[in-house]
């Protein structure tokens, strides 16, 4: 229900973008400090999976939004959102071997 609302846009700019966009990837980047401390490699590229996930349904959403409303700022965080998306997604694929260290 509530991913579903994300995902079709019917949450605001602003509770999408920085809600769901910035507030989960930073919670999710604590991913990497639980990885170091455990010594959990594998837990990297997965918060990397994790945040390319979170990423594509805010993206999906910030379509939506667009549709309605085309406001010079949704477009800018549709910019943003898609690079880091791009980002996410590379960086997952560069650290994938360390699933089978």
């Amino acid at each position: 229900m509530i991913l579903n609302k994300l995902i079709t846009g019917k949450y605001s700019l602003p509770m999408t973008f920085w809600g769901w966009g910035f507030c989960l990837c930073l919670c999710l980047s604590a991913f990497k400090y639980l990885a170091i401390h455990t010594s959990s490699l594998y837990l990297i590229p997965l918060r990397f999976l994790l945040q390319s996930v979170v990423l594509a349904m805010v993206l999906s959403g910030i379509v939506f939004i667009i549709k309605r409303n085309k406001t010079i700022l949704g477009f800018i965080s549709l910019l943003v959102v898609f690079l880091y998306l791009l980002i996410s997604l590379f960086m997952f694929l560069k650290l994938f071997p360390l699933f089978y260290i």
